[in-house]
């Protein structure tokens, strides 16, 4: 009796041993799903930052852009005003000959 006592211990070892080792690699499967959609999370992130990164980038081309249609305006309106100035100058110097 005393194998048929040893077979029965070793096969108990070997049951627990094997729920043991179950239980280990259900908790490692969670583990790497865990992981796994976090490593999804945040590779989703960094598609949206990037995209916002992008965006913005885009904005401050449109500011630059539309500084510079602004100051190309201003100069022009500068020289019209410069223009207009120097006939109103004539204008008066020509109306000076004249006596009302």
């Amino acid at each position: 009796m005393q194998a048929a006592e040893r077979m029965r211990e070793i096969t108990r070892q070997v049951r627990t041993a094997t729920q043991e080792q179950t239980t280990g690699s259900r908790q490692i499967a969670n583990a790497l799903e865990s992981v796994t959609a976090q490593a999804s999370q945040v590779a989703h992130s960094t598609a949206e930052q990037s995209l916002g990164a992008q965006q913005i980038s885009e904005a401050i081309d449109r500011i630059q852009k539309n500084t510079k249609k602004t100051v190309d305006v201003s100069n022009e309106m500068d020289l019209e005003v410069k223009a207009l100035k120097q006939k109103a100058d004539a204008l008066q110097r020509e109306l000076a000959g004249f006596k009302f």
